[in-house]
């Protein structure tokens, strides 16, 4: 069992873990635990930083529920946990989930034509079968409403994160969400993926997600390169070709990209750019990664694998999720590609238009729709 979420300073230098015990329901067992923890304090500018406790129990827990209790005292607490190397063996029998998604924080400000068809599109190109969000700011009514079948159908967990939001912790506490959805996932999905809802995954064929989860299968990561995309050179079309449904699914305007992948540094090869300089982002197996950033996995650093762009990549199509049309005039000209930078790519905009097609009905009517085989 692990406990997600943030500590101040202060507290750091004065305790370290003493013990924890599961507390079943009955009030009559009490099975007692290893408790291990971690402390990731790279951004130590900030006045809270993530804090993992893990228990490891003694005996396996029934599934009649019961309490976790952690005892701490008051002397050094040493970042990192001691037994890194320890794995976390599945149980018997299929997981839950094969390919779930964790997603960031949702702002207020998202729109609900976004974050459905960020569901649609997913569920076609990668498979998804299961997606984590994080109500940051407390989610509108009208985007709460338009959730709901996928929340009735077991397809969403939405998780209040409006407390953890307003610490003053590392980009807006979104190493909090990110490592809850790992160690949530952890019994759950064989496999995770973390990205943005403005980062869309491109499948160019004959590559599929499936083979490539099959392929990498004994890894603990894949990470996949960044793709940036005009938000404000799209493909035209007639006003009675994109009228107000078609809207909703603007990705597949989305046609125009950079000549080169996203990368910070110069590069022998852009393609493979790797960490934070390329924007890299990941598909995670939860048993064999215990910690993890927004562009790379901490623990391990290594042992998975990136994947050149040429293979699969994600597609950075910013300014999607906000108010407003996705394809607009230039608000900022300075970071906006020239014509002669970008290069033409349908391939997110074939996949959006077979999930407006399976959405074209009602969006309760996208279960419908099938992805391509998983398993």
């Amino acid at each position: 069992m692990a406990v997600v979420g943030l500590g101040a300073l202060g507290l750091r230098a004065k305790r370290r873990v003493e013990g924890c015990w599961w507390h079943r329901l009955d009030g009559r067992t009490v099975i007692a635990g290893k408790l291990t923890q971690m402390v990731m304090e790279e951004h130590h500018n900030y006045l809270y930083e993530l804090v993992v406790l893990q228990c490891e129990l003694e005996e396996e827990v029934e599934e009649t529920g019961g309490h976790l209790r952690i005892f701490l005292d008051r002397q050094v607490l040493y970042p990192y946990r001691e037994d890194g190397k320890e794995k976390v063996e599945r149980g018997d029998g299929p997981l839950p989930f094969r390919f779930a998604f964790c997603g960031p924080p949702m702002h207020a400000e998202m729109e609900q034509r976004s974050v459905l068809q960020f569901v649609d599109y997913h569920r076609l190109a990668a498979g998804y079968d299961h997606f984590v969000l994080y109500d940051a700011t407390g989610v509108p009514p009208a985007l709460t409403a338009a959730l709901q079948p996928l929340l009735d159908a077991g397809l969403l967990t939405v998780a209040d994160f409006r407390e953890a939001y307003q610490y003053d912790s590392w980009y807006f506490a979104q190493a909090v969400a990110m490592h809850d959805c790992l160690y949530r996932m952890r019994q759950q999905a064989d496999w995770v993926a973390f990205h943005d809802l403005d980062e869309y995954l491109a499948v160019p064929p004959p590559a599929s997600v499936p083979a490539l989860l099959e392929r990498f299968a004994s890894l603990p990561y894949i990470t996949l390169g960044m793709h940036v995309f005009s938000a404000h050179l799209c493909e035209e079309g007639p006003e009675d070709v994109w009228g107000a449904e078609e809207k909703r699914f603007a990705v597949e305007r989305m046609v125009q990209r950079r000549k080169q992948p996203y990368c910070l540094r110069g590069e022998d090869d852009p393609k493979v750019c790797v960490d934070y300089y390329g924007h890299r982002k990941m598909f995670l197996n939860p048993r064999k990664v215990e910690a993890v950033y927004v562009h790379r996995t901490d623990k391990p650093a290594t042992g998975g694998v990136d994947l050149s762009v040429d293979e699969m990549y994600f597609a950075h199509v910013r300014s999607l999720t906000g108010k407003g049309a996705a394809c607009r005039p230039p608000v900022d000209k300075e970071n906006e590609a020239s014509p002669e930078e970008l290069e033409r790519c349908t391939t997110v905009a074939d996949t959006a238009a077979r999930a407006r097609e399976c959405a074209q009905e009602g969006f309760s009517n996208q279960f419908l729709c099938k992805p391509r085989a998983t398993r």
